[in-house]
């Protein structure tokens, strides 16, 4: 408590705005500033930056039609069927026909590709888990699997069994909301098991 009155007792004493307000005079500071600075001088085309994400929602679908287009700058050449909805292709081919972008170079390339299998091989050990899940719920959860059937996918919305049997109902049904996958709330037909003990 007397520290802090001795650094509001400090502060009246300056009469010398410098002596407050010290940011501006740091390196650290100063170098931000000059990249900032510099960057804007470049004239670095962001102007495709954010708009593949904002067309391609999902983490996995973005992964692949990046790794598809890779360096191509005319997207008219790519083949995005299969990756994408039809109506998506055509969104991405005409904001791609609008926009001026400029091919990565080669190590930057390298290294989005390799970003890119990463995401996707850890989707596919995701989905590889919650495959397992799904085959072993009965044992894992009868109740639950006997009240939403696919519960997996639950589970791993939820962040876990345990995460999931400490969130509250109501946000349960917020969870299966999202994911569309309510089907078998009202067609409850099989018993509740007693738990073993």
């Amino acid at each position: 408590m007397k520290e802090d009155l001795d650094d509001i007792e400090a502060l009246n004493n300056y009469d010398d705005l410098d002596n407050v307000s010290k940011l501006q005079k740091t390196q650290r500071y100063i170098d931000i500033m000059q990249k900032v600075k510099s960057a804007l001088e470049k004239g670095s085309d962001i102007s495709m930056h954010g708009e593949l994400e904002s067309l391609v929602h999902h983490p996995t679908d973005y992964a692949r039609v990046v790794k598809k287009i890779g360096n191509e700058v005319d997207l008219t050449l790519v083949d995005l069927q299969g990756l994408l909805p039809s109506a998506i292709i055509m969104v991405v081919s005409v904001t791609a026909s609008t926009t001026s972008g400029k091919p990565l170079l080669a190590e930057d390339l390298h290294e989005t590709v390799e970003a890119c299998d990463r995401a996707l091989t850890l989707d596919s050990a995701k989905k590889m888990v919650l495959d397992f899940v799904q085959s072993r719920i009965a044992y894992i959860a009868p109740n639950l699997s006997a009240i939403l059937g696919s519960a997996a996918k639950l589970i791993g919305t939820a962040g876990g069994l345990s995460a999931l049997t400490e969130m509250p109902a109501c946000k349960v049904q917020c969870l299966g909301a999202k994911r569309k996958n309510l089907a078998g709330f009202s067609t409850v037909s099989c018993k509740f098991q007693e738990p073993t003990k």
